[in-house]
């Protein structure tokens, strides 16, 4: 009788393993789904043309996104282009291009500039530092 007990008590001991180890397992599970839909849910990932209607919706996501990644939205108004999102960062990237290639003079010596690179018409950086002892 004394067997049966203890064989008993391991049957039962087992089944109580197992049970933990699928409630530890069901645990991992749901931590794991929990993870992919917060980070599915914080990392939502748009259209780069959206309506002005989505654009309202979405507008915390786009900041973001156009701020981090660098990334362009354009808005449409009754299904035509009538704005773009883009950052700060490269809105004045672009102000500064502009104002480079509208001064003549200016564009003409960067052209200049880089054909005598091709040319290997150059100087180091090391050795202008070099000559004003810097």
């Amino acid at each position: 009788m004394q067997i049966f007990f203890v064989g008993a008590t391991l049957a039962v001991a087992r089944k109580q393993a197992s049970i933990l180890f699928l409630d530890f397992k069901f645990l991992i599970c749901f931590i794991v789904r929990s993870v992919v839909l917060f980070i599915m849910n914080t990392t939502t990932v748009l259209p780069q043309t959206l309506s002005v209607s989505d654009a309202r919706t979405n507008l915390y996501t786009i900041i973001k996104q156009v701020n981090d990644n660098l990334k362009r939205f354009f808005i449409t108004h009754k299904g035509k282009p009538a704005a773009v999102v883009m950052s700060t960062e490269e809105l004045e990237s672009w102000e500064e291009t502009l104002e480079i290639l509208s001064d003549k003079k200016l564009y003409k010596e960067i052209q200049q500039a880089e054909k005598e690179i091709k040319q290997g018409k150059s100087i180091p950086l090391e050795k202008i530092l070099k000559e004003l002892n810097l």
